[in-house]
């Protein structure tokens, strides 16, 4: 415990009196303004919060421009940590590649992390799902939109194998259903 006036004297900026300020917290004061360290640290992280927001909104081609180049300068790192992301989370994964391709297709998309639910075998080949290392191979989990018109919303989406997905496509069970018959008159 030192107060205010010991802290001056021995050429302190902070000085402690174990009282809690009006916020109730019990921590250091500035000598210059008597004001709580806690709460100007609070204060501080929404000024430099709102001020981020303000500057991107001003400055969006030049944020935008830095990121890229930090982006460009440290692509290992980024892709290291994406494999590690990847093996160590493939539905948080899934769920973050399934968003930006709806984004990218302007498609509907209302997913939430439990709805990638990723089964041990393909539900519809009954091959065990695995996770390729750094590429997708047959046997990878992927997110499939059951009715392919429709988003990726709640109730329309099921992990089934790529193998699976790449064969489903876009036709319709009709159309599955007319390409096997031809198939079949070749046995």
């Amino acid at each position: 415990m030192i107060s205010r006036q010991q802290a001056i004297a021995r050429k302190r900026k902070r000085y402690s009196t174990g009282k809690p300020c009006p916020h109730g917290h019990v921590c250091e004061r500035f000598v210059s303004n008597y004001a709580c360290v806690e709460c100007m640290n609070i204060k501080m992280k929404k000024f430099h919060a709102a001020y981020s927001r303000m500057w991107f909104q001003k400055n969006k081609k030049k944020a935008r421009a830095s990121r890229k180049a930090w982006y460009l300068r440290n692509i290992d790192k980024v892709r290291k940590f994406a494999k590690i992301r990847r093996k160590n989370n493939p539905a948080s994964y899934m769920l973050s590649a399934t968003k930006h391709r709806a984004k990218s297709l302007n498609i509907k998309f209302n997913l939430t992390i439990d709805d990638i639910v990723i089964p041990k075998f393909c539900p519809v080949l009954g091959i065990k799902l695995r996770m390729g290392k750094g590429n997708t191979v047959n046997s990878s989990p992927t997110v499939d939109r059951i009715n392919s018109k429709k988003g990726y919303t709640k109730g329309n989406v099921a992990v089934i194998s790529h193998l699976a997905n790449s064969l489903k496509g876009f036709a319709t069970a009709a159309q599955h259903r007319r390409i096997a018959a031809w198939m079949e008159t070749f046995k």
